[in-house]
């Protein structure tokens, strides 16, 4: 929805029906998303015959995570995302019954960090260019792996890693 209505910032409001069909998603599921994000400030509502949604601020200046949390507050009602009960993605703990036995919380911890990094550093406005093609890309990149797949003709998948990592 809101990549939607990002596509169309300053061009008045979407109607829920309109960006349904636009996402092939169901009207009845976008009104159950629409009170999170209107609370959470990230949507306004505009009455009338031409009325419908609009984002409340810039593309670039909506924040993933706080999209995120939002949503995941209103599905869970407490509020954060976790990746385990020992890694909220809000950094507090939920006690667990293994925690004098675990060693994983170092790797969930590690997941969580990561995860509430890619969360907070991509904005509306990286998730909805004009156009599809030209989406940032992350550091890695497949397609230059493929090409030197292709251009070497080896298909050995131990042998690609090597290549790959020797570039």
């Amino acid at each position: 929805m809101l990549t939607d209505l990002a596509r169309h910032y300053g061009n008045g409001p979407l109607s829920l029906t309109d960006i349904a069909t636009h996402l092939g998603l169901s009207v009845a599921y976008l009104e159950q998303i629409v009170p999170a994000l209107r609370t959470h400030g990230f949507i306004e509502s505009q009455r009338g015959a031409k009325g419908g949604y609009v984002l409340a601020a810039p593309p670039s200046q909506i924040n993933m995570g706080g999209v995120i949390r939002a949503l995941e507050e209103r599905k869970n009602g407490r509020g954060p995302l976790s990746v385990m009960p020992c890694a909220n993605l809000d950094g507090t703990v939920e006690p667990c019954n293994h925690e004098e036995v675990c060693t994983a919380p170092v790797l969930w911890l590690r997941v969580r960090d990561a995860i509430t990094q890619a969360l907070d550093s991509t904005t509306l406005a990286d998730l909805a260019p004009q156009s599809r093609r030209i989406l940032p890309l992350t550091q890695a990149n497949p397609l230059k792996d493929l090409e030197l797949v292709a251009t070497t003709g080896n298909l050995d998948p131990l042998e690609t890693v090597g290549a790959v990592s020797q570039n």
